[in-house]
C-alpha cells in the first residue's frame, strides 16, 4: 500500500509540474502576449515614409514604416522638435537599416542623411542606432533626395546638393554607408539655371538617373531631363527629354531587379501623373492617367505606389488598375527593395 501511494503521489506531482510548464511559445515575461513569427498580427515592415505625430497638441515628423498593405504603422524614429523636417527615406538592400534626410533652419540642424536601424521585436517594428551619415556645411547648401544602392556589396549612397541662388551648383554625389569623404561623380554647369533632383541607382547599380529640371528664367514652366550617369565615373550615358513641368517636383524611381523602367510622375499642369519611361535616349514617357506623386517600385516590379492628396495608392504596372493601401498623410514612400 506504502509503494501505491507513493507512486500516486508522484504521479500526481509530475501531472502538476507539467500543467506550469510553459510551451516552446510562450512568452516568459508577464504581461506580454506571445506572438507566432507567421501571426497575421506580426509587422513585416515593407514601405517607409515621412509621416507625423500629434503629442500635447504639438506635431512632431516621424521616420515610419508600414507593411505593403498599410497595416501595422509604426513611427520608427520621432524628431525631437516640431520644427526639424524629415525626408525621403531609402531602404538598405537587406532591409536592416534606413536613410534619410533631416534639417532644421530654425534649430542648427544642417540638411544630412541619418541612418536608422529597424528590427522586428515581439512582432513590432522597432528603430535603433541612429547615426548621422553626411551634413552639408552650410544651410546655404540644400540636399535634393537620397538613394541607397540596389546591391549590398555596393554599400554606397547616391544623393545631390544645390547651393542657394539661381544659378546655384548642383552635384550627383556618393558616399560610402560607413562614411567618409563623398565623390562628386557630375555636376552642373553654374553659367545655367538648373535644378538636379530625385537621384535612383538601376537595379545592378552600374547606372544613377537624376532629373534634370532647366530652361528659362520664367519658374513656372520649365523643361524637364532625366540624365542617366556612369554610378562609378559619372560619364553621362542618357539624355531622355520627358517635357515641360511646373514646378521643381518630378521623382523617378528605376524599377527593381528583372525590369528596365523608370517610374516618373511630372505635372504638366494639370496636376502630377504616374508615368514610364525605358531609360534609353530618345525614349518617349507613356502614362495610363493615374494622378499620384513620388513613385516607389514593389520588389518584384509588379505594382508603383505613389502619395497622393488623401493617402498612397498602388497601380499594378502598366495599368489604371488603383487601390488605396492608406489613407491620411504619408510623403516620400519608399517600398523596401
Amino acid at each position: 500500500m506504502k509503494t501505491i501511494s507513493t507512486f500516486i503521489i508522484l504521479l500526481a506531482g509530475a501531472l502538476l509540474l507539467a500543467a506550469c510548464e510553459q510551451t516552446p511559445n510562450q512568452a516568459s515575461e508577464p504581461g506580454i502576449r506571445p506572438m507566432s513569427q507567421n501571426s497575421s498580427s506580426d509587422a513585416h515592415p515593407a514601405i517607409a515614409f515621412k509621416g507625423t505625430v500629434t503629442n500635447k497638441g504639438k506635431t512632431y515628423n516621424t521616420l515610419s514604416v508600414f507593411d505593403s498593405d498599410g497595416t501595422n504603422e509604426t513611427a520608427i524614429y520621432t524628431a525631437s522638435s516640431t520644427t526639424h523636417l524629415i525626408l525621403v527615406p531609402a531602404w538598405s538592400p537587406s532591409g536592416g537599416t534606413i536613410a534619410f534626410q533631416m534639417y532644421d533652419n530654425n534649430n542648427g540642424i544642417y540638411p544630412s542623411i541619418y541612418l536608422r536601424d529597424i528590427s522586428v521585436s515581439h512582432g513590432k517594428a522597432v528603430g535603433s542606432n541612429t547615426r548621422t551619415l553626411y551634413s552639408v556645411s552650410a544651410y546655404s547648401t540644400v540636399l535634393r533626395g537620397i538613394s541607397w544602392s540596389s546591391v549590398s556589396s555596393t554599400d554606397k549612397i547616391a544623393f545631390i546638393t544645390r547651393d542657394s541662388g539661381s544659378y546655384g551648383s548642383n552635384k550627383v554625389q556618393v558616399i560610402s554607408t560607413s562614411g567618409g569623404t563623398p565623390t562628386v561623380l557630375y555636376q552642373s554647369n553654374t553659367s545655367e539655371i538648373r535644378y538636379y533632383t530625385s537621384p535612383t541607382y538601376s537595379p545592378d547599380d552600374s547606372k544613377i538617373a537624376f532629373v534634370d529640371h532647366a530652361g528659362p528664367t520664367d519658374a513656372a514652366l520649365r523643361p524637364d531631363t532625366i540624365r542617366v550617369i556612369n554610378a562609378s565615373t559619372g560619364v553621362l550615358l542618357e539624355s531622355i527629354a520627358i517635357g515641360s513641368a511646373k514646378g521643381t517636383n518630378t521623382a523617378i524611381e528605376w524599377s527593381r531587379t528583372g525590369t528596365n523602367i523608370i517610374a516618373l510622375t511630372p505635372d504638366y499642369g494639370n496636376g502630377s501623373l504616374l508615368y514610364y519611361v525605358t531609360p534609353t535616349t530618345g525614349s518617349t514617357p507613356w502614362t495610363n492617367n493615374v494622378s499620384g506623386t513620388q513613385p516607389t517600385w514593389s520588389p518584384n516590379s509588379s505594382s508603383v505606389v505613389t502619395a497622393g492628396g488623401s493617402g498612397l495608392q498602388k497601380t499594378v504596372y502598366g495599368t489604371s488598375s488603383s487601390s488605396t493601401i492608406a489613407t491620411g498623410g504619408f510623403y516620400f514612400p519608399e517600398w523596401k527593395k
